[in-house]
């Protein structure tokens, strides 16, 4: 930590201490909808990322032959254009 890390630390401890006591004053009614909301978010987005997955990996498994074709099929052209547009050494000296 640096000399000046030691305001920055009590400054962090203050807000830290004004917003607990601004969500103690007031109450469970004001703040418990509002993580009520963020965890059911988070609960749907764990069960679709599971689901995702359950579904994902045997195609992804079954296909992955496909898929390194198709990005050899699609990435070797675009090199070959991108190292047309590179200046050789001699041309870039000239």
């Amino acid at each position: 930590m640096g000399p000046g890390s030691a305001p920055r630390v009590r400054h962090a401890t203050v807000v830290t201490l004004l917003a607990a006591a601004a969500f103690a004053f007031a109450g469970a009614s004001a703040w418990a909808p509002a993580v009520s909301r963020v965890s059911g978010n988070v609960s749907a987005l764990a069960m679709a990322m599971s689901v995702g997955s359950d579904v994902l990996a045997p195609i992804l498994r079954a296909l992955r032959v496909q898929i390194a074709l198709g990005c050899t099929a699609l990435c070797l052209p675009l090199l070959y254009a991108l190292s047309r547009l590179v200046p050789r050494r001699a041309e870039a000296a000239a």
